[in-house]
C-alpha cells in the first residue's frame, strides 16, 4: 500500500473487493468489478441465445430468454439500489470492521461507534471479533457476548 501526498493510501483492486465483500456498503472497486462479471455474463448469455435462435429449439430459447431476463433485472436492480444509497469508500469500509485505525475527522463513523457501544450486536462486527478471537484470543476481553 502506498501513500501519496495527501495522506490517502491506494489500495490494490483486489484488496478492495475483498474489503468490500467483508465490511457493509459497497466500494467503488467492488462494484466496477461486478459490473465487469456481468458484461461477462451478457456475453456469454447472448451468444448461447444467438445459439439458440439458430438450432430452432423453442424450448431452450425460452430458458436462456428467462435468464437473460433474470440476468437483466438483477442489474437493474442493483445498479437502482446503489443510486439510492450511494458507494462507501475503501477507508470507511476498513474502520468499519476494525482493520484500520479509527480517523479523528471521521465523526459520522465514530460517533456511530459511540452510540453503539465496545459491545456492537451488529453481524459483521461480530463475525470479525469471531475470527480475531481465533488468532488473538485477548480481542474478547473488554467485552461479554
Amino acid at each position: 500500500m502506498e501513500t501519496d501526498k495527501s495522506g490517502v493510501e491506494d489500495f490494490s483492486p483486489a484488496k478492495a473487493v475483498l474489503i468490500g465483500a467483508l465490511a457493509p456498503g459497497v466500494n467503488g472497486p467492488t462494484w466496477n468489478t461486478l459490473k465487469t462479471a456481468f458484461l461477462m455474463l451478457g456475453l456469454c448469455l447472448a451468444s448461447m441465445l444467438g445459439l439458440a435462435f439458430s438450432s430452432s429449439d423453442f424450448t431452450l430459447t425460452l430458458h436462456i430468454s428467462l435468464l437473460v431476463l433474470i440476468s437483466g433485472t438483477l442489474f437493474f436492480l442493483l445498479s437502482s439500489f446503489l443510486a439510492q444509497t450511494g458507494l462507501v469508500s475503501v477507508e470507511d469500509q476498513m474502520q468499519e470492521i476494525g482493520l484500520a485505525p479509527k480517523n479523528s475527522g471521521n465523526d459520522k463513523i465514530n460517533k456511530k461507534h459511540e452510540q453503539q457501544g465496545n459491545c456492537s450486536k451488529n453481524f459483521m462486527s461480530t463475525i470479525f471479533r469471531f475470527y480475531s478471537a481465533l488468532y488473538r484470543p485477548k480481542a474478547l476481553n473488554d467485552c461479554t457476548m
